[in-house]
């Protein structure tokens, strides 16, 4: 697991009243941004290095809105149950940058 990795490019609810931080949810799907580093959403579409699944965010980060880039835990080994996932992601191969199996 790599500690404090970045995520950007995520469209937010804004916040509210009783919740004024936005979150990133456990189990997100993220790739590595080539150009910078930072880790975006993943988007088998998309042709920036997001489009290879570098792993799932570890556990839920909170962050202010006005936050450019959240520091969060990333699960890069290990294994992940497809079915628990906030957001429906295929079964994709292990690669020597994301060694996850899913079940």
């Amino acid at each position: 697991m790599r500690d404090h990795d970045s995520i950007v490019g995520c469209q937010l609810p804004p916040p509210t009243r009783a919740s004024p931080y936005s979150r990133f949810l456990s189990g997100i799907p993220v790739g590595k941004i080539t150009a910078s580093g930072l880790y975006g959403l993943y988007n088998t579409g998309a042709a920036d290095g997001r489009q290879n699944l570098a792993g799932f965010v570890f556990a839920e980060v909170l962050f202010a809105p006005a936050q450019t880039n959240v520091p969060a835990a990333l699960l890069w080994h290990g294994s992940v149950k497809t079915a628990k996932l906030p957001i429906a992601v295929a079964a994709v191969a292990p690669s020597a940058s994301c060694m996850i199996r899913f079940a």
